[in-house]
């Protein structure tokens, strides 16, 4: 397999930092909900917190630039996975962020997962004018590979004749294609890469 795929892309949130979980955690004290990661079925979050798309949107982005005292893990098992592919392979994050958190992306990247990744490009996906998908991305910088969370980027990448996987959240729960590999942790990656 590792000599199919040259070129690596990987989403930012929920793939390399486990931003979920702390938006959870920032929701449930400002709004006084519980909610876990479990019950995060979509991933329309509107549809659990009611309240519209744009409300949704809202709330996010503020969290992309939050305050330092909430604290964005990485995703468990990523940092020790980059560290034993990256010379194998080239890596490029593709976040379907804004334009505005990249400060903030940079500087979280170069603290936990310094020198992995060559570029990293924003799509500005939920957050306002969007001029290129992720598969977009994809074809213009020729990724072999995509892995994100998002099922409609999956399939979107994957209708490119891009090479995908897709990494298990509780949004993402549904039959995949064949040509979508399903993965519930970083060493799962690791091994499918060998």
């Amino acid at each position: 397999m590792s000599s199919q795929h040259k070129k690596i892309g990987l989403d930012f949130d929920d793939v390399i930092i486990d931003f979920c979980p702390a938006l959870i955690s920032e929701h449930n004290k400002e709004y006084g909900t519980s909610y876990e990661m479990k019950d995060m079925l979509h991933f329309e979050f509107e549809k659990l917190w009611g309240g519209t798309q744009k409300d949704t949107v809202d709330r996010i982005v503020k969290m992309y630039d939050a305050p330092p005292r909430i604290n964005f893990s990485p995703v468990a098992g990523v940092v020790e996975a980059l560290e034993i592919l990256k010379d194998k392979y080239q890596f490029v994050v593709v976040t379907g962020r804004p334009d505005t958190s990249k400060n903030s992306v940079v500087m979280w990247l170069e603290k936990y997962i310094p020198g992995v990744f060559k570029e990293i490009y924003f799509t500005n996906q939920f957050h306002g004018e969007q001029k290129y998908t992720k598969a977009d991305f994809c074809k213009m910088y020729n990724i072999d590979l995509f892995v994100d969370d998002y099922l409609p980027t999956i399939l979107d990448i994957t209708g490119k004749n891009i090479s995908t996987i897709l990494f298990d959240k509780p949004w993402n729960q549904a039959e995949l294609p064949h040509d979508v590999v399903r993965v519930r942790s970083w060493k799962e990656i690791v091994d499918y890469l060998k």
